[in-house]
């Protein structure tokens, strides 16, 4: 891998530690979630490991390069920190390379969450209409050798995540929930009305394994930076987790029924 594309595979794992689901972890959970709100304007600060004034200074005409490339854009004022982001091409290019999905194929995951908006295993907390990730991964929770579905299921919508289209959180129990964002309803709500939609949604497929570790262990690395490093504001305290605690219906009984008795939809195992 040439040095370029290691600082874009650098910047994609360090964007989506951010938008991993924050299980139970409240040491990492207002960090990260200060970082989330920032992340559309001012996306992540540059990976640069010299801190020296030269050092930023090689920094930022590398990243000038990488921006007159069209592969990130550059964002903040050119006296504060520096901070990028990928540009869309990039990320679906990066994203591309491993087996990931892109932000076309992410858009299955918003037309299902539209689908299962109303579903009898859902929960509404009266802003946000949430499905669990077990319901979208037909995987019941308890199964430890099956929890690979859940962190796929993360890493499948994650770049409607990075867009705001959807949002996730965690239960106190550490389970994953998901849900629409407004933005995220009204181009749902466009792309069914058009015939846009897709029936089934997509999952990864890697296909390059050795991409694919480095990428992971960069994403590792930074959700464990992320758990130690200090609140922006020390009076944050960030959404609590979803007060949500209740067995799923459709993995208790072996028809799973909706409202009226009708059969619901499930989504295809992972």
């Amino acid at each position: 891998m040439d040095t370029n594309n290691g600082i874009l595979l650098t910047i994609l794992s360090k964007s989506d530690a951010l938008f991993m689901p924050l299980r139970g972890d409240c040491f990492r959970r207002t960090p990260t979630w200060e970082r989330r709100q920032l992340f559309a304007d001012s996306g992540i600060e540059w990976p640069c490991v010299d801190r020296t004034p030269a050092g930023r200074q090689a920094a930022r005409r590398e990243a000038g390069k990488l921006q007159a490339g069209g592969d990130v854009q550059i964002l903040g004022a050119a006296s504060s920190k520096l901070r990028v982001r990928l540009t869309p091409a990039a990320d679906d290019a990066m994203r591309f390379s491993i087996g990931l999905n892109d932000y076309a194929a992410s858009l299955s995951w918003l037309d299902e969450l539209y689908r299962l908006r109303a579903d009898a295993d859902g929960f509404d907390d009266g802003a946000f209409s949430w499905t669990s990730e077990a319901v979208l991964t037909g995987t019941a929770w308890g199964r430890d050798s099956e929890r690979w579905r859940y962190v796929a299921l993360s890493e499948a919508v994650m770049p409607v995540l990075h867009r705001g289209l959807v949002i996730s959180n965690c239960s106190t129990q550490g389970h994953c929930w998901y849900s629409l964002t407004p933005t995220g309803l009204q181009l749902a709500e466009e792309r069914a009305e058009s015939g846009l939609a897709v029936e089934t949604p997509m999952r990864a497929d890697i296909t390059d394994m050795e991409l694919y570790v480095l990428y992971d262990d960069a994403r590792r690395s930074e959700i464990e930076r992320l758990g130690k490093v200090p609140k922006f504001d020390p009076r944050e305290i960030s959404p609590i987790p979803l007060p949500v605690h209740a067995p799923l219906r459709r993995f208790l009984s072996p028809m799973s029924t909706g409202a009226g008795g009708a059969v619901r939809h499930e989504p295809p195992q992972f």
